[in-house]
């Protein structure tokens, strides 16, 4: 996120904005009254026809459990 809002500002030093941590169904709603310009979510979304939706980042999702769990044994599973 860090370089995301660096490489923003450098490009758009005149835009002012704020950072708020608002749930992704809180940004939808607000993003669709138009009270919201931006929002950063988590996909999915769907049902939101009005919404523009462009990956900006992607990164790996993992699961962690401990060693003694029953799915810890399992394919891909070290």
């Amino acid at each position: 996120m860090p370089n995301i809002i660096r490489q923003f500002r450098e490009v758009n030093p005149e835009v002012e904005f704020s950072l708020r941590a608002i749930t992704t169904e809180d940004q939808v709603r607000m993003l669709e009254a138009g009270s919201l310009d931006i929002g950063f979510l988590r996909l999915p979304i769907s049902g939101h026809s009005v919404l523009d939706v462009v990956t900006v980042h992607r990164e790996p999702f993992v699961l962690v459990l401990p060693a003694s769990h029953k799915l810890a044994k399992g394919k891909g599973c070290a």
